[in-house]
């Protein structure tokens, strides 16, 4: 009946509404009901009566655990939330460093209770000496954690406390590292060993194999690995455990004692060492069971194992089911226990030909994508916005690298400790498998339709029948013969390059299309007019990304002209990655002096990708499709946010101006010129801030709308004074930061 595999996954279903923050009225309700069935459903015979007890019984038990789980360690830290105070953290891993200090975490102690908390300090705090165990003590700002990406992600880690120490706390030096922290030590030792060894290019990879850290891997190799759809590979999860216990099986023949003697205690270190992340916690406590029943004589059962290690996350952190590598994981291996072995036989079934090496290879990376993409796919394209089309080209290409390159780091690291001509020796090979590995990722990335981008209806209406149609083909495999297989694949081939001709004609109908992208605290702005496309700014979260993804929707690879309005990273940091994934024929930048930096680093990007600069030192009129955009230059003089270049968008009629970050004095300027007619579209300088966007401008130009590009800021932004305006001239107001994306099309 599978009974502790039922109960587990209710259990986790009874942690839900006290995730979601149900009102405490309808989580009792609920827990009672439950309770009521359980009882019912043992007193009452009959093997679906005893189904639905264990069902009821788990969901009971799930609600139970979370609340006390929330009373005990979550509702604390509300109550302390926003409150100075002092507090004494134990230090769990090395501290490190970031671009707004040092970041660490620990243990907190406070009110006879312990928190597992996030240390965040300014940089005259130092720690670059603390290690695990060392205790900081002093006063500091404790909060919860937020329902951020990070905040939430962190939340699944454990980490419910955050605590943003004095710059006069005290670090009292531990006498020696406790056993309970030789994990982390062990983390941080082959960190530092595959620093040394290994050449930058293929560092991060590296580090992120061997500790789980991705942090080394750049933006663009991560776009890169994404779309090939191989990340999971180089991201530390189930299949790296796997590894690990098939090379133990060779080495210790499986034999039935001494296998399961040393694989117990190394999954423990593992998942200790790397930092309990929830997918390799699932893989190695399904391996754990697995190998505890062939110990004890006992049949195994991965479905089994497989709700006994999501019970074990449970009872660890109920608040780890909001971890989205959980949930792929859990999805993914349900999806492979359920339909890989039948769709592999079906498959390697087909060919009539002689069975070889590279046909069970096919078929067996074939069906094993398949099946985790059953259950994964909806998930993958909601959260991602993207679904790799080429993921088993890719996994058949780097799978097998990515296996040995893990497997060698770790010997290369070891035997480095040992001599350091034998690790030079072990990481050759890798540094070559990744190399490989990197230039796959890369080409793959580059090919036309490698990714869809579910932006448009009809992309989401195909990407649903197609999924629709891998369900039916999984459920009912054995009524599908080989023409039925190959009628269904041209059918949503060609079904997918109808989604993509409609989704293009879609973008081409109508005079113009302006898109204010939802990038946070930064702009990027798309207006599109016939074929041709143009970009003002490309600053903030993932602008960079977000353009891209945007342009590959709509099936453009080029990006005609790009207006960067000034020298500042909410305006340009996204210029790297835009240019690595899409050609961008023209940039325009203000003819001022930078000291920052940012010049010289877009100017070599152009000169990279072979993109012209073009500075604008005297108005410029660029023709796109049936209006024209006006690029006004800088104030002689000017400098900082003055130096902005403003763009007037005029399309038949209806124009839109786009400020940048330009001042108070910049906008009384272009008033006093007389170039600036009555917008229909404003978009907000400077993120809605006070000293741009004033009442006089507002007052003149009489916008319909008035658009705000905007995330979260520590400078009050949008100020109230410009909302007020906006309101009293009658302006409809559209914020980011509160609507997403904003579209406004004619």
């Amino acid at each position: 009946m599978r009974k502790l595999a039922l109960f587990s996954f209710l259990f986790a279903a009874g942690c839900i509404p006290v995730l979601l923050g149900w009102p405490p009225v309808l989580r009792i309700c609920l827990g009672v009901f439950s309770a009521a069935v359980c009882i019912a459903g043992f007193l009452l015979k009959g093997r679906k009566e005893r189904i639905a007890a264990i069902c009821a019984m788990g969901c009971c038990f799930g609600i139970l655990w979370s609340s006390l789980y929330h009373l005990w360690l979550v509702a604390p830290v509300l109550r302390l939330e926003e409150e100075m105070t002092e507090v004494r953290v134990t230090l769990t891993d090395y501290p490190q460093m970031t671009d707004y200090g040092w970041t660490a975490q620990g243990i907190a102690e406070k009110d006879g209770k312990t928190f597992r908390t996030v240390v965040l300090a300014d940089e005259a705090l130092k720690l670059s000496a603390c290690l695990p165990g060392d205790v900081i003590s002093g006063f500091g700002d404790i909060s919860a954690q937020g329902d951020t990406e990070t905040g939430i992600y962190r939340r699944s880690m454990g980490f419910h406390m955050q605590v943003s120490l004095c710059s006069d706390a005290r670090v009292e030096p531990a006498d020696r590292i406790p056993v309970r922290y030789w994990p982390a030590v062990l983390s941080h030792k082959l960190r530092e060993t595959a620093e040394a060894l290994y050449p930058q290019d293929v560092r991060g990879y590296v580090i992120a194999l061997l500790t789980g850290d991705k942090s080394g891997i750049t933006d663009l190799q991560q776009s890169d690995l994404k779309i090939a759809g191989v990340y999971h590979a180089l991201a530390v999860s189930g299949m790296h455990v796997s590894i690990l216990m098939s090379v133990l099986a060779v080495v210790t023949l499986k034999n039935r004692r001494i296998y399961p003697l040393i694989g117990i205690p190394m999954l423990m270190l593992y998942c200790l060492m790397i930092g309990n992340a929830a997918s390799v916690v699932r893989a190695s406590v399904m391996h754990i069971f697995l190998m505890a029943a062939g110990l004890l004589r006992r049949e195994s059962d991965a479905p089994t194992a497989m709700g006994a290690s999501l019970l074990v996350l449970m009872l660890e952190n109920p608040w780890s089911l909001l971890n989205l590598g959980l949930q792929l994981s859990f999805l993914a291996t349900g999806g492979i226990l359920a339909f890989c072995k039948p769709l592999f036989d079906k498959l390697n079934g087909l060919s009539k030909r002689k069975k070889n090496g590279i046909s069970y290879a096919v078929s067996s990376v074939t069906a094993t994508n398949i099946s985790a993409l059953s259950l994964t796919l909806p998930l993958m394209a909601v959260t991602f916005g993207m679904v790799s089309t080429l993921s088993i080209v890719s996994n058949l290409l780097v799978l097998n690298a990515i296996t040995a390159a893990f497997f060698f780091s770790f010997l290369s690291c070891f035997g480095a400790w040992i001599a350091p001509w034998l690790g030079n020796a072990l990481a050759f090979p890798v540094i070559w498998l990744l190399r490989y590995t990197e230039f796959c990722c890369r080409m793959i990335a580059k090919l036309p339709c490698s990714a869809i981008y579910p932006e448009s209806m009809y992309l989401k209406l195909w990407l649903g029948a197609a999924y629709v149609l891998l369900v039916c083909f999984l459920l009912f495999r054995k009524k599908f013969r080989r023409r039925a297989i190959f009628v269904s694949f041209l059918c949503v081939a060609l079904s997918l390059c109808a989604a993509l001709v409609l989704t293009r004609q879609e973008r081409l109908r109508g005079s113009f299309r302006f898109t204010a992208l939802d990038v946070g605290q930064g702009q990027c702005l798309l207006l599109t007019s016939g074929k041709q496309i143009a970009a003002i700014d490309c600053g903030g979260y993932e602008a960079g990304s977000l353009l891209a993804d945007q342009l590959l929707a709509w099936g453009d690879r080029r990006l005609d002209v790009l207006i960067l309005s000034h020298y500042d990273p909410e305006h340009t940091n996204g210029l790297e990655m835009l240019l690595h994934r899409v050609e961008v024929g023209r940039i325009c930048l203000p003819d001022v002096t930078d000291d920052t930096g940012v010049w010289d680093s877009i100017d070599r990007l152009a000169r990279e990708y072979g993109t012209e600069i073009q500075y604008i030192s005297e108005e410029k009129t660029i023709p796109l499709g049936t209006g024209e955009l006006h690029v006004f230059a800088p104030k002689e003089g000017a400098t900082g946010n003055g130096a902005s270049l403003p763009v007037l968008a005029c399309f038949d009629g209806f124009d839109i101006f786009a400020a940048g970050d330009l001042t108070a004095a910049g906008e009384t300027a272009l008033l006093r010129a007389g170039v600036l007619p009555d917008l229909e579209v404003l978009v907000a300088g400077n993120h809605g801030a006070e000293a741009s966007t004033t009442p006089l401008l507002l007052h003149i130009l009489k916008p319909e709308a008035v658009v705000i590009s905007v995330g979260e800021s520590m400078f009050g932004m949008p100020s109230e004074s410009v909302l007020t305006c906006a309101e009293e001239i009658g302006a409809a107001v559209y914020r980011t930061d509160l609507h997403g994306n904003i579209v406004i099309r004619r």
